[in-house]
């Protein structure tokens, strides 16, 4: 179940007070906020605790450790470019998902990616997390989104072309607006993107 909750925003956040929250399996609510330049080790500590598996499938490569580039990369965020947010259950992470504008030719599109934990997959966070940085992305401009999708990812990859997406490559790419209703499909708990937002993070083979 999910309700709107006037929480705490973080700095730097162009809309502090409102924070979707959500109750996995009635349980505590989880807040979603932004992240900042503070905030590596809640990344750090969220990728811990996922699997192998969740980890492969969000930056497309098996990865044992993450290096801290690419914890950097994932708690940037530059003005009508890019923006991370995490997903709270009291002061521990259990989610995070980012935008980021795909390059200066594609000006309103943006890939979209997010990752929630093995532990608390299921619950609607992932659906959520998308949300909310689908309405951040819209609110600068973006109007189409790029989400990456292995070819196992059957149900995911459905949901996208039941949405009007259209495979670009080896991507999908539809209306942002699809993302941002409140009656989105139930998503895959591991949206992957083998790009970080300021270049290639990950080889595809």
């Amino acid at each position: 179940m999910y309700v709107e909750h006037l929480a705490a925003g973080h700095p730097g956040d162009p809309h502090p007070h409102r924070r979707p929250l959500a109750s996995p399996h009635g349980g505590p609510e989880v807040v979603i906020r932004s992240l900042g330049p503070d905030d590596g080790h809640l990344v750090r500590e969220l990728l811990l605790k996922a699997s192998a598996r969740t980890l492969f499938q969000r930056f497309h490569a098996p990865l044992a450790r993450v290096p801290d580039r690419v914890v950097q990369t994932l708690i940037r965020a530059q003005p009508g470019r890019q923006e991370a947010v995490v997903a709270l259950l009291g002061a521990g992470p259990v989610g995070h998902a980012q935008w980021a504008r795909v390059d200066e030719d594609h000006a309103r599109r943006a890939e979209i990616a997010a990752l929630v934990i093995d532990a608390h997959q299921g619950a609607g966070i992932g659906r959520r997390l998308i949300e909310e940085v689908a309405e951040r992305a819209w609110r600068a401009g973006i109007r189409e989104a790029v989400l990456h999708v292995r070819p196992e990812s059957r149900r995911i990859r459905d949901a996208l072309l039941r949405r009007g997406a259209v495979l670009d490559v080896d991507s999908y790419v539809l209306p942002l607006r699809a993302l941002r209703r409140s009656t989105l499909v139930r998503w895959s708990d591991a949206v992957p993107s083998p790009r970080t937002p300021d270049g290639h993070l990950t080889r595809r083979d």
